[in-house]
Protein backbone atom coordinates (compact mmCIF):
# COMPACT_ATOMS: atom_id res chain seq x y z
CA UNK A 1 0.00 0.00 0.00
CA UNK A 2 1.44 3.38 -1.01
CA UNK A 3 2.07 6.13 1.67
CA UNK A 4 -0.24 9.19 1.43
CA UNK A 5 2.84 11.46 1.66
CA UNK A 6 5.68 9.56 0.06
CA UNK A 7 7.95 12.62 -0.14
CA UNK A 8 7.24 13.91 3.43
CA UNK A 9 5.78 17.18 2.18
CA UNK A 10 3.19 17.37 4.93
CA UNK A 11 5.74 16.75 7.62
CA UNK A 12 8.07 19.42 6.28
CA UNK A 13 5.19 21.87 6.03
CA UNK A 14 4.25 21.09 9.60
CA UNK A 15 7.81 21.71 10.78
CA UNK A 16 7.98 24.95 8.83
CA UNK A 17 4.72 26.09 10.36
CA UNK A 18 5.88 25.11 13.84
CA UNK A 19 9.16 26.94 13.38
CA UNK A 20 7.40 30.03 12.02
CA UNK A 21 4.96 29.98 14.92
CA UNK A 22 7.82 29.71 17.42
CA UNK A 23 9.64 32.59 15.75
CA UNK A 24 6.47 34.66 15.79
CA UNK A 25 5.99 33.91 19.48
CA UNK A 26 9.59 34.89 20.18
CA UNK A 27 9.16 38.11 18.22
CA UNK A 28 5.90 38.81 20.04
CA UNK A 29 7.53 38.11 23.40
CA UNK A 30 10.47 40.36 22.54
CA UNK A 31 8.20 43.13 21.32
CA UNK A 32 5.99 42.79 24.41
CA UNK A 33 9.02 42.96 26.68
CA UNK A 34 10.35 45.98 24.80
CA UNK A 35 6.93 47.62 24.98
CA UNK A 36 6.69 46.91 28.72
CA UNK A 37 10.17 48.33 29.32
CA UNK A 38 9.39 51.38 27.19
CA UNK A 39 6.16 51.93 29.09
CA UNK A 40 8.02 51.60 32.40
CA UNK A 41 10.58 54.15 31.20
CA UNK A 42 7.80 56.51 30.16
CA UNK A 43 6.12 56.15 33.56
CA UNK A 44 9.43 56.80 35.32
CA UNK A 45 10.13 59.81 33.14
CA UNK A 46 6.61 61.11 33.75
CA UNK A 47 7.03 60.69 37.52
CA UNK A 48 10.39 62.46 37.34
CA UNK A 49 8.82 65.22 35.28
CA UNK A 50 6.02 65.63 37.82
CA UNK A 51 8.56 65.73 40.67
CA UNK A 52 10.66 68.28 38.80
CA UNK A 53 7.56 70.37 38.13
CA UNK A 54 6.61 70.29 41.82
CA UNK A 55 10.18 71.19 42.81
CA UNK A 56 10.16 74.04 40.31
CA UNK A 57 6.87 75.37 41.66
CA UNK A 58 8.17 75.13 45.22
CA UNK A 59 11.44 76.82 44.29
CA UNK A 60 9.51 79.54 42.47
CA UNK A 61 7.28 80.05 45.49
CA UNK A 62 10.27 80.21 47.82
CA UNK A 63 11.96 82.68 45.48
CA UNK A 64 8.88 84.90 45.51
CA UNK A 65 8.78 84.68 49.30
CA UNK A 66 12.49 85.49 49.54
CA UNK A 67 12.01 88.45 47.21
CA UNK A 68 9.16 89.65 49.40
CA UNK A 69 11.38 89.42 52.48
CA UNK A 70 14.17 91.25 50.66
CA UNK A 71 11.69 93.95 49.66
CA UNK A 72 10.54 94.24 53.26
CA UNK A 73 14.15 94.58 54.33
CA UNK A 74 14.86 97.27 51.75
CA UNK A 75 11.65 99.06 52.69
CA UNK A 76 12.58 98.84 56.37
CA UNK A 77 16.04 100.26 55.68
CA UNK A 78 14.50 103.15 53.76
CA UNK A 79 11.89 103.76 56.45
CA UNK A 80 14.57 103.66 59.15
CA UNK A 81 16.65 106.24 57.30
CA UNK A 82 13.72 108.54 56.49
CA UNK A 83 12.15 108.35 59.95
CA UNK A 84 15.20 108.20 62.20
CA UNK A 85 16.54 111.57 61.03
CA UNK A 86 13.39 113.60 61.85
CA UNK A 87 12.91 111.48 64.99
CA UNK A 88 16.35 112.64 66.14
CA UNK A 89 15.21 116.27 65.77
CA UNK A 90 11.96 115.52 67.58
CA UNK A 91 13.75 113.82 70.48
CA UNK A 92 16.27 116.66 70.73
CA UNK A 93 13.52 119.30 70.69
CA UNK A 94 11.54 117.41 73.32
CA UNK A 95 14.60 117.35 75.57
CA UNK A 96 15.05 121.10 75.05
CA UNK A 97 11.36 121.72 75.75
CA UNK A 98 11.59 119.62 78.90
CA UNK A 99 14.57 121.61 80.19
CA UNK A 100 12.81 124.89 79.32
CA UNK A 101 9.69 123.80 81.20
CA UNK A 102 11.84 122.91 84.20
CA UNK A 103 13.41 126.40 84.11
CA UNK A 104 9.99 128.07 83.94
CA UNK A 105 8.81 125.91 86.83
CA UNK A 106 11.88 126.95 88.80
CA UNK A 107 11.23 130.65 88.04
CA UNK A 108 7.59 130.23 89.10
CA UNK A 109 8.60 128.57 92.36
CA UNK A 110 11.09 131.37 93.06
CA UNK A 111 8.48 133.99 92.26
CA UNK A 112 5.91 132.37 94.57
CA UNK A 113 8.54 132.18 97.32
CA UNK A 114 9.38 135.87 96.80
CA UNK A 115 5.70 136.86 96.87
CA UNK A 116 5.11 134.93 100.09
CA UNK A 117 8.13 136.62 101.71
CA UNK A 118 7.10 140.08 100.45
CA UNK A 119 3.58 139.72 101.84
CA UNK A 120 5.01 138.81 105.23
CA UNK A 121 7.66 141.55 105.34
CA UNK A 122 5.62 144.40 103.83
CA UNK A 123 2.04 143.26 103.33
CA UNK A 124 0.73 146.66 102.27
CA UNK A 125 3.66 147.91 100.24
CA UNK A 126 3.32 145.75 97.10
CA UNK A 127 -0.15 144.36 97.70
CA UNK A 128 -1.75 145.89 94.61
CA UNK A 129 1.08 144.89 92.26
CA UNK A 130 1.30 141.38 93.67
CA UNK A 131 -2.44 140.91 93.38
CA UNK A 132 -2.27 142.03 89.75
CA UNK A 133 0.53 139.53 89.00
CA UNK A 134 -1.39 136.76 90.72
CA UNK A 135 -4.43 137.55 88.58
CA UNK A 136 -2.32 137.46 85.41
CA UNK A 137 -0.83 134.11 86.42
CA UNK A 138 -4.26 132.78 87.32
CA UNK A 139 -5.85 133.89 84.05
CA UNK A 140 -2.95 132.43 82.07
CA UNK A 141 -3.13 129.10 83.92
CA UNK A 142 0.67 129.14 84.07
CA UNK A 143 0.84 126.66 86.92
CA UNK A 144 -1.49 124.24 85.12
CA UNK A 145 0.30 124.72 81.80
CA UNK A 146 3.69 123.94 83.32
CA UNK A 147 2.33 120.79 84.93
CA UNK A 148 0.53 119.80 81.75
CA UNK A 149 3.61 120.53 79.65
CA UNK A 150 5.58 117.95 81.61
CA UNK A 151 2.96 115.28 80.87
CA UNK A 152 2.81 116.31 77.21
CA UNK A 153 6.58 116.03 76.86
CA UNK A 154 6.60 112.62 78.54
CA UNK A 155 3.76 111.36 76.31
CA UNK A 156 5.54 112.69 73.23
CA UNK A 157 8.76 110.98 74.30
CA UNK A 158 6.91 107.69 74.71
CA UNK A 159 5.38 108.11 71.26
CA UNK A 160 8.76 108.91 69.71
CA UNK A 161 10.34 105.92 71.44
CA UNK A 162 7.49 103.74 70.18
CA UNK A 163 8.06 104.87 66.59
CA UNK A 164 11.77 104.14 66.93
CA UNK A 165 11.03 100.70 68.40
CA UNK A 166 8.66 99.86 65.53
CA UNK A 167 11.22 100.86 62.90
CA UNK A 168 13.99 98.99 64.70
CA UNK A 169 11.74 95.97 65.14
CA UNK A 170 10.87 95.91 61.44
CA UNK A 171 14.52 96.16 60.48
CA UNK A 172 15.60 93.50 62.98
CA UNK A 173 12.77 91.25 61.83
CA UNK A 174 13.76 91.38 58.17
CA UNK A 175 17.51 91.30 58.90
CA UNK A 176 18.50 92.62 55.48
CA UNK A 177 22.18 92.26 56.42
CA UNK A 178 21.87 88.54 57.23
CA UNK A 179 24.08 87.04 54.54
CA UNK A 180 25.97 84.96 57.09
CA UNK A 181 24.71 83.17 60.20
CA UNK A 182 25.41 84.80 63.55
CA UNK A 183 24.92 84.18 67.24
CA UNK A 184 21.48 85.57 68.06
CA UNK A 185 18.84 85.52 70.78
CA UNK A 186 15.70 83.53 70.01
CA UNK A 187 13.82 85.32 72.79
CA UNK A 188 14.66 88.72 71.31
CA UNK A 189 13.60 87.48 67.89
CA UNK A 190 10.23 86.42 69.28
CA UNK A 191 9.75 89.74 71.08
CA UNK A 192 10.47 91.65 67.88
CA UNK A 193 8.23 89.37 65.83
CA UNK A 194 5.33 89.86 68.24
CA UNK A 195 5.73 93.62 67.81
CA UNK A 196 5.54 93.21 64.04
CA UNK A 197 2.48 90.96 64.38
CA UNK A 198 0.80 93.31 66.86
CA UNK A 199 -1.45 94.89 64.22
CA UNK A 200 -2.72 91.41 63.33
CA UNK A 201 -3.34 90.06 66.81
CA UNK A 202 -3.09 92.54 69.69
CA UNK A 203 -6.71 93.74 69.51
CA UNK A 204 -8.14 90.31 68.72
CA UNK A 205 -6.50 87.82 71.05
CA UNK A 206 -4.76 87.46 74.39
CA UNK A 207 -1.02 86.93 73.93
CA UNK A 208 0.86 85.19 76.73
CA UNK A 209 4.63 84.76 76.79
CA UNK A 210 6.85 82.55 78.90
CA UNK A 211 10.46 83.11 77.89
CA UNK A 212 12.83 80.62 79.48
CA UNK A 213 16.51 81.05 80.30
CA UNK A 214 17.86 79.87 76.95
CA UNK A 215 21.26 80.39 75.32
CA UNK A 216 21.83 82.34 72.12
CA UNK A 217 22.23 80.12 69.06
CA UNK A 218 24.09 80.19 65.75
CA UNK A 219 21.48 80.97 63.10
CA UNK A 220 20.01 83.25 60.49
CA UNK A 221 17.86 85.34 62.82
CA UNK A 222 15.84 86.89 59.99
CA UNK A 223 14.83 83.48 58.66
CA UNK A 224 13.82 82.25 62.11
CA UNK A 225 11.76 85.42 62.61
CA UNK A 226 9.98 84.60 59.34
CA UNK A 227 9.12 81.16 60.75
CA UNK A 228 7.90 82.63 64.05
CA UNK A 229 5.75 85.23 62.29
CA UNK A 230 4.14 82.60 60.08
CA UNK A 231 3.30 80.37 63.07
CA UNK A 232 1.97 83.27 65.15
CA UNK A 233 -0.22 84.61 62.33
CA UNK A 234 -1.52 81.08 61.64
CA UNK A 235 -2.37 80.72 65.33
CA UNK A 236 -4.20 84.06 65.23
CA UNK A 237 -6.20 83.05 62.17
CA UNK A 238 -7.14 79.74 63.78
CA UNK A 239 -8.60 81.43 66.87
CA UNK A 240 -11.99 83.02 67.23
CA UNK A 241 -12.35 86.48 68.77
CA UNK A 242 -10.54 86.84 72.12
CA UNK A 243 -8.60 83.64 71.60
CA UNK A 244 -5.46 82.77 73.53
CA UNK A 245 -1.97 82.36 72.07
CA UNK A 246 0.92 81.21 74.26
CA UNK A 247 4.53 81.65 73.14
CA UNK A 248 7.13 79.98 75.32
CA UNK A 249 10.77 78.93 75.13
CA UNK A 250 12.87 76.46 77.06
CA UNK A 251 15.83 74.09 76.75
CA UNK A 252 15.31 70.37 76.20
CA UNK A 253 17.79 67.64 75.20
CA UNK A 254 20.42 69.99 73.81
CA UNK A 255 17.88 72.05 71.87
CA UNK A 256 16.30 75.45 72.23
CA UNK A 257 12.56 74.79 71.98
CA UNK A 258 9.95 77.31 70.87
CA UNK A 259 6.31 76.37 71.36
CA UNK A 260 3.43 78.39 69.92
CA UNK A 261 0.15 77.16 71.32
CA UNK A 262 -3.38 78.36 70.54
CA UNK A 263 -6.88 77.43 71.64
CA UNK A 264 -8.30 77.73 68.13
CA UNK A 265 -10.34 75.36 66.03
CA UNK A 266 -7.55 72.81 65.57
CA UNK A 267 -6.44 70.91 62.47
CA UNK A 268 -8.39 68.08 60.89
CA UNK A 269 -6.46 64.82 61.59
CA UNK A 270 -6.55 63.91 57.89
CA UNK A 271 -4.59 67.10 57.11
CA UNK A 272 -1.87 66.76 59.77
CA UNK A 273 0.46 64.75 57.55
CA UNK A 274 0.09 67.20 54.66
CA UNK A 275 0.37 70.64 56.28
CA UNK A 276 4.11 70.93 55.54
CA UNK A 277 3.66 69.98 51.87
CA UNK A 278 4.21 72.79 49.36
CA UNK A 279 1.01 74.51 48.22
CA UNK A 280 -1.18 72.64 50.70
CA UNK A 281 -3.73 74.98 52.25
CA UNK A 282 -7.22 74.81 53.69
CA UNK A 283 -7.69 78.58 53.45
CA UNK A 284 -10.01 80.23 50.97
CA UNK A 285 -8.66 81.30 47.58
CA UNK A 286 -6.63 84.47 47.93
CA UNK A 287 -6.00 84.00 51.65
CA UNK A 288 -2.93 81.82 51.45
CA UNK A 289 -0.44 80.29 49.02
CA UNK A 290 0.17 77.08 50.96
CA UNK A 291 3.89 77.87 51.10
CA UNK A 292 4.20 79.33 54.60
CA UNK A 293 4.57 76.09 56.53
CA UNK A 294 6.62 74.33 53.84
CA UNK A 295 9.11 77.22 53.77
CA UNK A 296 9.15 77.28 57.58
CA UNK A 297 9.82 73.54 57.62
CA UNK A 298 12.68 73.92 55.13
CA UNK A 299 14.24 76.78 57.13
CA UNK A 300 14.19 74.81 60.38
CA UNK A 301 15.56 71.68 58.70
CA UNK A 302 18.40 73.69 57.15
CA UNK A 303 19.25 74.90 60.64
CA UNK A 304 19.61 71.27 61.71
CA UNK A 305 16.39 71.42 63.72
CA UNK A 306 12.88 70.03 63.55
CA UNK A 307 9.32 71.33 63.62
CA UNK A 308 6.40 69.27 64.90
CA UNK A 309 2.69 69.83 65.37
CA UNK A 310 0.03 68.38 67.63
CA UNK A 311 -3.61 69.36 67.31
CA UNK A 312 -7.06 68.43 68.52
CA UNK A 313 -10.22 69.56 66.78
CA UNK A 314 -12.06 72.18 68.80
CA UNK A 315 -9.28 72.54 71.39
CA UNK A 316 -6.29 74.01 69.60
CA UNK A 317 -2.89 73.43 68.07
CA UNK A 318 0.71 73.46 69.27
CA UNK A 319 3.67 73.99 66.95
CA UNK A 320 6.99 72.94 68.44
CA UNK A 321 10.23 74.23 66.89
CA UNK A 322 13.47 72.59 68.05
CA UNK A 323 16.77 74.29 67.25
CA UNK A 324 20.14 72.78 68.16
CA UNK A 325 22.26 74.79 70.54
CA UNK A 326 25.65 75.68 69.09
CA UNK A 327 27.57 73.22 71.27
CA UNK A 328 25.03 70.48 70.50
CA UNK A 329 24.64 71.03 66.75
CA UNK A 330 26.13 68.20 64.64
CA UNK A 331 29.08 69.26 62.51
CA UNK A 332 27.31 68.42 59.26
CA UNK A 333 24.27 70.44 60.33
CA UNK A 334 26.51 73.35 61.30
CA UNK A 335 28.21 73.23 57.90
CA UNK A 336 24.84 73.07 56.18
CA UNK A 337 23.53 75.97 58.24
CA UNK A 338 26.49 78.10 57.27
CA UNK A 339 25.52 77.65 53.63
CA UNK A 340 21.90 78.73 54.00
CA UNK A 341 21.08 81.56 51.65
CA UNK A 342 19.28 84.44 53.28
Amino acid sequence: MQSPDPNGNYHRAYLREKRARRQAEEILETRSRELFEANARIETQYANLEASHDQLKEAQGQLVQSEKMASVGQLAAGIAHEINNPMAFISSNLNTLSRTAERFAYVLREYESFVASARQVAPGLFASSLDTLDQVLSRSDVRYLLGDMKEIVEDSREGADRVSEIVLGLRNFSRLDDDTPKIASVNEGLRGTLKIAASEIQYQHVIETDYGDIPDIFCFAGQLNQVFLNLIVNASQACSKNGRILVRTFVESGHVVVEIDDNGKGIDPKHLNAIFNPFFTTKDVGQGTGLGLSISYAIIKKHGGDIQVTSERGKGTTFRVMLPMEDAMPAEATDRTRRIAA
